[in-house]
């Protein structure tokens, strides 16, 4: 099919293009991988912090016994996996729905309901 002299250029070509996408794929899914740790690592300082305050002035104005203060502390830990677990529930209810709703869509109608998405999540 292809004359002889071409097939040595070729393969190199072919080759060098397999690595760029496979490298390229690679080096997306590194650093979404960062950034995903990064945000959680966020959360949880951010969480740590509030659990640290909300403790503090706890035992500082409602005057706690070391037992009572253990026992809030794990009601707020409790909470908060609970909390975690209930927002990763909406996540999921949020994806599926979306997948429904774009499958009954054309395409023009998809790009227009992106928009709307995209718009909903900036307002919030």
């Amino acid at each position: 099919m292809f004359p002889s002299s071409n097939a040595p250029l070729r393969t190199p070509k072919i080759l060098l293009v397999l690595i760029l996408v496979f490298g390229c794929g690679g080096l997306t899914g590194v650093a979404l991988s960062r950034l995903q740790t990064a945000q959680a690592s966020t959360a949880t300082k951010l969480n740590a912090s509030w659990k640290k305050m909300t403790m503090d002035r706890m035992r500082r104005e409602l005057q706690l016994t070391p037992v009572q203060a253990e026992s809030i502390e794990q009601a707020l830990d409790d909470f908060t996996m609970f909390y975690q677990s209930l927002q990763a529930q909406m996540d999921d209810v949020r994806s599926h729905g979306k997948d429904r709703i774009q499958g009954v869509l054309n395409a023009d109608q998809r790009k227009k309901f992106e928009q709307m998405v995209t718009e909903l999540k900036q307002t919030r």
